[in-house]
């Protein structure tokens, strides 16, 4: 089981959420969201590509983006069921049997896969790994 999926679920003044978050590079930005109810706020650490979605002071979704976005820079580790920055699209669909595309929209950006509690998004063009999310 990875640090992620040990910090996931638990809440953000947790003794282990401290460490890890103190272990990323950077300082984080805190978003808040009053749109939905989905999410309180979100916590980006942009130097590390790393987003924490926050609901009632719990961490309920965490995403890495491994190619670099306006955003953040490039992941670089391990995050979960072996994904790192070296991923493919064919390789997460032979390897960890990922189910069908499930973003058909015409015009989309991202080809989104999904397997059990974790979502793995590619560049719709060049099969390029963006992002992965683990969630509750």
């Amino acid at each position: 089981m990875s640090v992620f999926q040990n910090i996931l679920g638990k809440k953000i003044n947790d003794d282990e959420v401290i460490q890890f978050q103190n272990s990323l590079n950077g300082e984080a930005t805190k978003r808040e969201n009053n749109v939905s109810d989905s999410y309180d706020y979100e916590l980006l650490f942009k130097e590390d590509g790393v987003l924490f979605a926050i609901l009632n002071n719990e961490i309920i979704s965490i995403k890495v983006f491994f190619s670099p976005t306006p955003i953040t820079e490039p992941f670089r580790k391990e995050f979960v069921y072996g994904l790192s920055y070296i991923s493919s699209e064919n390789d997460v669909k032979k390897q960890f049997n990922f189910p069908i595309n499930l973003n058909q929209e015409p015009m989309r950006a991202d080809n989104i896969y999904e397997y059990e509690n974790c979502s793995v998004a590619f560049d719709a063009m060049t099969g390029e790994i963006n992002f992965a999310e683990i969630y509750v």
